[in-house]
């Protein structure tokens, strides 16, 4: 300890002195970049089937946990700092254009059926995210497959139909 109190923390990997304190969330760069948060590890010992795993980081499934969302809006405010510093929402723009020009629209996925059900995914245009679907198995929807493949052998880029007995 220094004689004010501080700490002066260890010599890294690096050779450069690391800090001990982890509360330091908020404290910005010369750049003016928000450092990002320091998630702390807290072990957590998972069994399933037989089989033993630790995860460290297993707290952070919490909710409601005051602290997750602390962290997270602190995630969010370093998001912004950083894209603030490299261009603001005009990048934020352009990023989400590229990635969505890689989505086709209308698109769905090719069923698959688990136990009473037929389950696929629809992409609509303009939405933000897919729909995933599920339609009930039974003596007229059996030949569902059939359909889909006779449909994509004709034209594989058609959409599917929207069935009336499908659950979204």
């Amino acid at each position: 300890m220094r004689a004010n109190g501080a700490s002066q923390g260890k010599i890294g990997r690096r050779g450069k002195r690391t800090s001990k304190n982890t509360g330091d969330h908020g404290r910005r760069s010369a750049a003016g970049i928000l450092s990002p948060p320091k998630y702390p590890r807290k072990e957590h010992r998972i069994e399933r089937f037989g089989d033993f795993r630790t995860d460290p980081f297993y707290w952070m499934r919490g909710r409601r946990n005051p602290e997750v969302r602390r962290l997270l809006q602190h995630e969010n405010a370093y998001m912004e700092s950083v894209f603030a510093k490299l261009g603001g929402d005009q990048l934020f723009r352009t990023l989400f254009s590229e990635m969505r020009a890689h989505w086709k629209e209308g698109n769905a996925s090719v069923p698959y059926r688990d136990r009473s059900c037929w389950f696929f995914s629809r992409n609509p245009p303009n939405a933000a995210y897919p729909i995933f679907c599920r339609r009930p198995f039974t003596e007229q929807t059996a030949g569902f497959m059939h359909e889909v493949g006779e449909m994509r052998g004709r034209d594989p880029l058609a959409p599917l139909p929207v069935y009336d007995d499908e659950v979204v």
